[in-house]
């Protein structure tokens, strides 16, 4: 079973990398905190490049491939922690819209546009949406919006159903919202804000998945980069006149981070399907409703929440030598639920 990807793919990979990397040294991921924590810049080059479009439909400017892509893409803006909106564009809100309202499609693949998801209320859980929904005037407030300060539209989650709004109608107000990955969040609160409704409430496990999946390979890049910065760490960092990675204690541990990093991407991966696609979005066409401590690699022999990777030392390894982990957590609300 060849679970290799295609040359087509691995070229996607490459120039992907490569425009990232060159982008996101550290000097620039400081200034770009700085300035305001998004690199629109970044992102519209990539558009530029198709790569925003990837995954998304060639009459909206498009390249009409598939979710696998999109991941390739995902997973390399992990190992460069790149402060642009793929996860909440590419991952989540282009997929939906393509299944749900392709008519707000538009912009999208060229960097015009940024439509983002407004799913996290500020109580209660994202499988059950809090926020009212009359007449399509909504009422309430969504916290920890991705990349809500420069989205110019929003997927909101109801308790009947899932709407689109422009992020400039009236009744609409976007407020910014720090967080400790340095990219911000918002805070936005409807007031009789007439949207348009665009899915019934069976299509939110698939909006919710989506997000479960773009988060889970963002993560995938983020522990890769973190190994790949602990392997440079200990071949040069000496003690009692010796590299520390001939140490023992330090060999095994390094080991095994790499093994389960690894098998953060055998989730993926190596699925029992055997088809790429599936391997990596399996879980979308499942359409059935998940608990809140499931994953998207439930099925497979590895789970990346359960297996006790040691996730959190990876990220500490790489916090240390100046990646900011992906995650993200508002100083000023509860954390994202999105991933598992």
């Amino acid at each position: 079973m060849d679970f290799s990807f295609s040359s087509d793919q691995e070229e996607l990979r490459a120039l992907t990398n490569r425009v990232l990397t060159d982008r996101c040294t550290m000097e620039h991921l400081k200034e770009i905190e700085d300035a305001g924590g998004i690199d629109l810049v970044l992102w519209r080059e990539l558009a530029d490049l198709g790569i925003v479009g990837i995954g998304m439909p060639e009459a909206d400017g498009g390249a009409g491939l598939g979710f696998a892509e999109v991941a390739i893409v995902l997973e390399e803006v992990g190992r460069t922690v790149a402060q642009i909106p793929a996860m909440a564009v590419m991952g989540m809100a282009a997929p939906f819209l393509a299944e749900y309202a392709p008519k707000q499609l538009a912009g999208l693949a060229s960097g015009e546009r940024i439509v983002t998801v407004a799913i996290h209320d500020l109580v209660g859980d994202i499988h059950t949406p809090y926020l009212e929904a009359k007449g399509g005037v909504l009422e309430g407030v969504k916290t920890n919006v991705p990349f809500g300060t420069v989205a110019d539209g929003f997927i909101v989650t109801a308790a009947d159903g899932i709407y689109y709004i422009d992020a400039k109608a009236k009744g609409v107000t976007v407020e910014r919202q720090a967080a400790t990955d340095g990219i911000p969040d918002a805070k936005v609160t409807f007031s009789g804000a007439a949207a348009e409704k665009i899915a019934g409430l069976d299509a939110l496990d698939r909006l919710i998945e989506y997000g479960q999946t773009s988060q889970a390979l963002i993560m995938a890049g983020v522990t890769a980069q973190a190994v790949e910065i602990m392997s440079a760490y200990v071949k040069e960092r000496v003690q009692f006149d010796r590299q520390i990675a001939t140490f023992q204690a330090v060999a095994q541990r390094a080991a095994e981070c790499r093994i389960d990093a690894d098998a953060i991407n055998d989730a993926f991966e190596r699925r029992p399907s055997g088809r790429r696609e599936r391997c990596i979005g399996e879980v979308l066409g499942s359409g059935r409703r998940r608990s809140r401590r499931s994953c998207l690699c439930a099925s497979s022999r590895w789970c990346w929440c359960r297996s006790r990777l040691p996730i959190a030392s990876l990220l500490l390894v790489g916090q240390e030598a100046g990646t900011v982990p992906w995650w993200n957590h508002s100083e000023s609300a509860a954390p994202r639920q999105v991933a598992c």
